[in-house]
């Protein structure tokens, strides 16, 4: 997803500051990308885009399948759909990677975590 260069670092210093100030303390990523919206006037999957952007690092890649195939299709189709899970229909917050059932239940429907 191309976003204006201007928008996103003003997004992402937005971001830090937010960050810096405790208020993502406690949030989901969905309540921090909501934030982030309401925040600085940008849409839905440019914050998922710069949220992902940012926490990236903190992503423990042993939760990522072994499978480099699975990982390269899901992520594919990750970036095709700004965010949301490729197997998953509409672009509801609940499918922004990872999903709500992943988060809740340990369970990839995708395969791309290992299931806990």
């Amino acid at each position: 997803m191309w976003i204006d260069p201007c928008f996103r670092q003003q997004g992402i210093a937005k971001y830090k500051e937010l960050k810096d100030d405790g208020k993502f303390e406690g949030l989901t990523r969905v309540q921090i990308i909501k934030l982030l919206r309401s925040e600085t006037g940008l849409g839905l999957a440019e914050c998922s885009s710069i949220y992902r952007e940012l926490n990236t690092m903190t992503i423990l890649l042993d939760k990522l399948t072994d499978d480099k195939t699975v990982i390269g299709n899901i992520l594919t189709g990750l970036k095709k759909k700004g965010g949301y899970y490729p197997c998953k229909i509409g672009k509801e917050d609940e499918n922004l990677c990872p999903c709500k059932e992943y988060r809740d239940t340990g369970h990839c429907h995708c395969n791309l975590y290992k299931n806990a």
